[in-house]
């Protein structure tokens, strides 16, 4: 909360709270801002890397006896 208070002072601007989680880093973040493209593809290569994180965690499912 600190951060979000002190960036969007920084910058003399609204910045959502939400953009800290979509833009995890400086750089990714400096880009959307800047409107970049480059930080939304990046932003989904993120979530989609800390879903297959995800997945890889669960605990594999055993076939069911059939009766």
């Amino acid at each position: 909360m600190q951060a979000h208070r002190r960036l969007a002072e920084r910058l003399q601007r609204d910045l959502p709270i939400v953009l800290l989680l979509q833009y995890p880093t400086i750089r990714t973040l400096a880009q959307a801002l800047d409107g970049a493209p480059a930080a939304r593809d990046m932003a989904a290569e993120i979530a989609a890397r800390a879903r297959r994180q995800l997945e890889a965690r669960k605990p594999p499912t055993l076939p069911r006896k059939g009766g």
